[in-house]
């Protein structure tokens, strides 16, 4: 190999392992912020405390960005009032557990039943412990809907907000 073609191979592969190695990208926090969650999403019933995260699936861990899929919404909500379990809707549909859905600040019950099921279409027979929710994105006024499942001191609100592969999965 001439010394021209090695100094050309040698700038390739410095310039790759720059590229690899400044990546700045840095896992999103889940937030507990009531109000950005309730200017975010309209519920059929008042939120006393939340964590919750939307986050795209592909999700981005770093290098050269792709498209995203899908925009889901996980959260572990306390409803204030007198919202409890059972006043949800039996679970009557379907919903799609996104592979990257078992976050890891989530109560462990909730963290091991979306890491048990993703990437998988559930249903009622699947998650017994689980209920229909319907809500609204605020901004934009459209429904979206999915799952509210029981937990030993909370509610896990499960939802797709946001399907770009024009089907539903």
């Amino acid at each position: 190999m001439s010394a021209r073609k090695n100094r050309t191979m040698i700038a390739c592969v410095v310039s790759m392992l720059l590229l690899t190695s400044c990546d700045s990208h840095k896992q999103p926090e889940p937030s507990q912020d009531v109000t950005a969650f309730n200017h975010l999403i309209v519920m059929d019933f008042p939120v006393k405390q939340v964590t919750w995260e939307i986050f795209g699936t592909p999700e981005y861990t770093g290098g050269i960005p792709g498209p995203t899929d899908y925009l889901t919404l996980v959260a572990e909500i306390e409803p204030e009032g007198s919202k409890t379990f059972t006043s949800f809707p039996p679970l009557t549909t379907t919903a799609w557990i996104a592979p990257e859905s078992a976050r890891p600040w989530l109560d462990s019950d909730f963290h091991a039943f979306l890491n048990q099921y993703k990437n998988r279409t559930i249903d009622a027979k699947m998650a017994p412990r689980c209920r229909s929710v319907e809500a609204v994105l605020r901004k934009s006024g459209r429904p979206v809907a999915g799952l509210a499942c029981q937990g030993a001191r909370n509610i896990l609100i499960y939802a797709t907000v946001s399907d770009s592969t024009g089907h539903t999965p």
